[in-house]
Formats: structure tokens, C-alpha cells, sequence
């Protein structure tokens, strides 16, 4: 990992240590911004600081590459997240209980969301990561108020 990766990672724990609950991190296009997260959400997975995080992305080719990473990031004896944690992927939303991370769009989540008889309870996921998921969406007329 690069420096400026590594400060993100410390400035993103230390503001969750401090109680800040939103974080934004803004990097450039080609700076490493996926490895950035996996490093992140490996420590905060490793650390037990969050059990399960879902990872959202607003294109499925977007999520299949995120994927990718997952499946091929070296982090702990060479093992990348998805062989040291349990990663849902995309498409798959009945995620077990052992699913650490799931990957999924805005558009899956908010029909499972707004859409479905058995909708995800509000505490399922206790980190959301949004991945460059930041094209406008309408609101769904018939959602609860």
C-alpha cells in the first residue's frame, strides 16, 4: 500500500474512534481507491469494530470488479478478503449469517428494500460502503413514511 493510502485507512478509524459515523474519502482515478477499502474493511472486520458491511455500488460492473479485487488483493499470508472473510456476491442478497461483506447495487438494494414482503432488518448491515455510487435515483413513490 502506498502512503497516502495508509493515511486514509488511520484517518478513517481515527474519525470512527472519535464517534464520527459518515466518512467520505475522495481519491483521484487511478490512485487505488478499491485497494484502499479492501485494507480498510479488512482491519475493521479483523479489529471486530463492525460484523457485517455492505459494499454499494450503483453498476453491476462496478461490483464484479470490486469482486475481483475481493477475490485477488494479497492482505493476511497472502490470503485475500474473500478467503479470509465471507463476501456475499453480487446478486446473491440472501446473505447467510457468516457473510461479512455483501456487494450489491442501489438499484438490488432498494428493491429489496422498498419491494419485497421480508425486507432487510434495519440493523443488518452496521457499515455501508458506497462505492462511487453517485448518479441521482428517484425515490419510490410507494415507500413507507
Amino acid at each position: 500500500m502506498r502512503d497516502y493510502q495508509n493515511e486514509a485507512i488511520a484517518a478513517v478509524e481515527s474519525a470512527i474512534g472519535n464517534g464520527q459515523t459518515n466518512c467520505l474519502v475522495a481519491m483521484a482515478t487511478g490512485t487505488g481507491k478499491t485497494r484502499t477499502i479492501i485494507g480498510l474493511m479488512y482491519r475493521l472486520l479483523k479489529a471486530e469494530r463492525f460484523h457485517r458491511i455492505l459494499f454499494l455500488v450503483d453498476r453491476t460492473a462496478l461490483g464484479n470488479q470490486a469482486q475481483d479485487a475481493f477475490n485477488e488483493a494479497p492482505l493476511e499470508q497472502n490470503q485475500p478478503l474473500s478467503k479470509i472473510f465471507n463476501v456475499a456476491e453480487l446478486g446473491d442478497m440472501a446473505a447467510e449469517a457468516e457473510t461479512r461483506v455483501q456487494v450489491a447495487t442501489v438499484q438490488a438494494m432498494v428493491k429489496r428494500i422498498f419491494g419485497s414482503d421480508a425486507p432487510p432488518p434495519v440493523d443488518e448491515y452496521d457499515c455501508i460502503i458506497v462505492d462511487e455510487a453517485h448518479r441521482g435515483y428517484p425515490i419510490p413513490k410507494n415507500r413507507p413514511t
